[in-house]
């Protein structure tokens, strides 16, 4: 199986909008309380991006969408802002067909927009053998868990206590 291609520029973070792919299910019942259940684990998710280009990283885009990826018929890899708002990370992407086109033009600058089907993060590197170390999700999660229990001062106190633990006490040690 042939590498997929990525494309190296990351769109506008201004241009960025999406919604949470549904994974649950939901039966509304007569005079009850709806039923939930989740369906689908991972699901891809669809996302509107923007990019401003310059003359020749439009005449990239163009080629990139007609020959290499077939007229956006074949998946790439794209670095995405989608679970952490720091951090790029790569993720495989469709175009939605009939959705990417040029948004407006002046002079040499062009406003290029699309709708991408995207993966999400846990099935981009758990499908990605290049992905050394992965502990997103778990740190993520644990992250979620103690914010809820105990609130943002917890958050704050956590880089504290790392200190604390990993770089304080063993120097007293040592």
């Amino acid at each position: 199986m042939e590498p997929l291609k990525k494309f190296p520029i990351p769109p506008d973070q201004s241009g960025y909008t999406f919604t949470d792919p549904t994974e649950i299910l939901m039966v509304q019942l007569e005079g009850g309380q709806s039923r939930f259940r989740r369906d689908i684990l991972n699901s891809d998710f669809r996302m509107n991006v923007q990019w401003t280009l310059n003359s020749e990283e439009y005449s990239f885009y163009r080629i990139f969408y007609n020959t290499l990826i077939t007229r956006g018929c074949d998946p790439f890899l794209m670095d995405l802002y989608v679970d952490d708002g720091e951090t790029l990370t790569e993720h495989r992407c469709h175009f939605i067909p009939g959705t990417s086109g040029l948004k407006s033009q002046q002079g040499k600058c062009f406003v290029v927009g699309a709708t991408l089907e995207v993966h999400p993060i846990t099935t981009a590197l758990a499908n990605n053998p290049a992905a050394k170390n992965y502990q997103y999700d778990v740190e993520k999660n644990n992250q979620a868990d103690v914010y809820a229990a105990f609130g943002d001062f917890s958050i704050k106190s956590i880089d504290k206590f790392d200190n604390l633990m990993n770089v304080q006490i063993p120097a007293d040690l040592a």
